[in-house]
C-alpha cells in the first residue's frame, strides 16, 4: 500500500507521490507531443502533393444587352476562365500537337474547363459603351490537365532526343585496310560516311558526342573490338562515351567494270548501317544503301560514291531513329529509385518533390524505408537513363546528389549534405 494520509475511509497520496504522479504524466505528455510531431512530419513527407498550379492573368470581356450588367460580367468571368485554361493549353502542348490533335484536345476542353479551375480572383473591372471588361488571376490546374491529356493519348512535352555516338568504320578506294577509331590501332582520320551521316542528325537536333580514341582496357578487351562490332559491344562503347544511341556499321566503294571514253570509271559505294539503343541494346532502324558515281580520278570517285550512299542512308536513318525513340520514350516504364542518405528528412522532401516535377514523371510511390534508406516506385516516360539525366540537371541547392548505378529499370542515388 503506498504510504499516506486517511480521508473519508480511503488511503490518500502524499505530497512526494504527488510529485512522482506530476513528473510522470509530464513525461507522457512530452512523449505524447513527440510522437505527434514525428507522425505529423512524416505525414507531410509521404503525402501526395497538391497537382500543379499555373497562375495566369487575363482580360474577359462580353457584350451587354438590354442593360443586364451582371449577365455581361458572369459572361466575361466565363471567357476569361476559358482563356486561362486555353493559355496554359498553349503552354506545356507543342504547337505541332496543337495542330495534329486539335479535334482530341477541344474533345477534352469542351463543356468541362471549369475542372481545371482551383479558383479565380477579380482584379479589376470597367464598362465601355456596350462591353463589359474584367481582368482575373486564375489558379489554372496545370497537373489535372496534363493528366487528362495523357489519358486521352495526346502527348504533352518534347521528347528531349537522344545523344548520338557514331561507330563508323570506312574503306575508301586507296586504302589497303578500313579505318575505324575504337580498336586495337586506333586510326582518328574523319571518315566521309561519318561526316556526311552526322550532318543529318545535327539537322534533326540531334546532340552528337565528339569521339576520339579510346584507351586499352576501358571498354572490355581491346583485341576484340575490331571492324564488325557486335550490339552488345557498340551499346557498351555508347555507355562509356555516355550515348543514348550509337550509329554502328561500315562503308566502303570499289571500282566497277562501267567505263566511259578512255578516262571515266565508275564506283559503287556501299553503306551498312543501324541504330542501337545503349540501355537495351534495341535496334531502332537499319540501313543498307548503294550508290554509283563516276569520276576519271579513283580517290575522287570512290569518295563521291560513299557520299552518296551516305546521303541516301543518313536522312531516312535520322528519320526512323527520332520515330522510334519518341515511340519508345512516350510509354510510360515503371522505375525502381534507390536512395541513400535519406537520414535527413527535409532534403529527402525536397528531393522527391523535385524529382515529381520533372517532365514525364507520371507518379511517385514509396514501396520501402530504412534508417537512411529509401525505396521509390516511380512511373516515367522513358527510359531510366533518361530518368537519371533529368534528375542531374536539377539544382537541389543545400545538398547534392551522387548517381552510383543506371541500369534497366532502376537508378541508385545518394543525398549528399553540403
Amino acid at each position: 500500500m503506498i504510504p499516506g494520509n486517511q480521508k473519508n475511509g480511503k488511503q490518500m497520496p502524499t505530497p512526494e507521490t504527488r510529485i512522482k504522479v506530476v513528473a510522470q504524466l509530464k513525461k507522457v505528455l512530452i512523449a505524447t507531443c513527440v510522437l505527434m510531431a514525428v507522425a505529423g512530419y512524416w505525414s507531410s513527407v509521404w503525402a501526395v502533393e497538391p497537382p500543379d498550379i499555373e497562375e495566369i492573368g487575363v482580360i474577359g470581356s462580353a457584350r451587354i444587352y438590354k442593360k443586364n450588367v451582371a449577365a455581361a460580367r458572369n459572361q466575361a468571368i466565363a471567357g476569361g476562365l476559358m482563356s486561362a485554361v486555353d493559355a496554359v493549353v498553349m503552354k506545356f502542348l507543342p504547337k505541332d500537337t496543337i495542330v495534329k490533335e486539335f479535334k482530341a484536345i477541344n474533345d477534352v476542353l469542351f463543356d468541362s474547363a471549369n475542372e481545371f479551375i482551383q479558383d479565380y480572383k477579380v482584379l479589376g473591372e470597367a464598362v465601355a459603351g456596350k462591353k463589359y471588361r474584367i481582368i482575373i488571376q486564375v489558379s489554372v490546374m496545370s497537373g489535372k490537365l496534363r493528366d487528362r491529356f495523357t489519358n486521352a493519348g495526346i502527348v504533352v512535352t518534347e521528347t528531349t532526343l537522344p545523344t548520338v555516338l557514331f561507330l563508323l568504320a570506312e574503306q575508301k578506294i586507296e586504302d589497303v585496310f578500313p579505318r575505324y577509331w575504337w580498336g586495337e590501332d586506333p586510326m582518328f582520320i574523319p571518315a566521309v560516311v561519318e561526316t556526311v551521316i552526322s550532318a543529318e542528325f545535327e539537322e534533326k537536333q540531334f546532340e552528337i558526342i565528339t569521339h576520339g580514341v579510346i584507351l586499352s582496357g576501358d571498354v572490355g578487351d581491346v583485341s576484340e573490338r575490331s571492324i564488325d562490332l557486335s550490339n552488345q559491344q557498340a551499346a557498351e562503347i555508347g555507355n562509356y562515351m555516355e550515348a543514348e544511341v550509337v550509329i554502328v556499321g561500315k562503308a566502303w566503294a570499289d571500282r566497277i567494270p562501267n567505263t566511259m571514253g578512255g578516262d571515266v570509271n565508275s564506283y559503287k559505294g556501299y553503306v551498312q548501317i543501324r541504330a542501337i539503343r545503349t540501355d537495351t541494346g534495341e535496334v531502332l532502324a537499319d540501313m543498307d544503301n548503294t550508290f554509283v558515281a563516276t569520276n576519271s580520278d579513283d580517290t575522287k570517285g570512290g569518295q563521291d560514291a560513299i557520299e552518296g550512299a551516305a546521303a541516301l542512308a543518313g536522312s531516312e536513318l535520322a528519320s526512323k531513329v527520332m520515330e522510334n525513340w519518341k515511340k519508345a520514350v512516350q510509354s510510360v516504364e515503371k522505375l525502381e529509385l534507390r536512395v541513400e542518405g535519406t537520414k535527413n528528412l527535409g532534403n529527402f522532401v525536397t528531393f522527391r518533390r523535385a524529382i515529381r516535377d520533372i517532365d514525364g514523371v507520371k507518379s511517385i510511390k514509396l514501396t520501402e524505408i530504412m534508417a537512411d534508406e529509401a525505396a521509390l516506385e516511380v512511373y516515367f516516360e522513358g527510359p531510366a537513363k533518361a530518368f537519371a539525366k533529368a534528375i542531374m540537371l536539377k539544382p537541389f541547392g543545400t545538398f547534392g546528389i551522387h548517381i552510383s548505378e543506371v541500369a534497366q529499370g532502376q537508378i541508385k542515388v545518394k543525398i549528399i549534405s553540403n
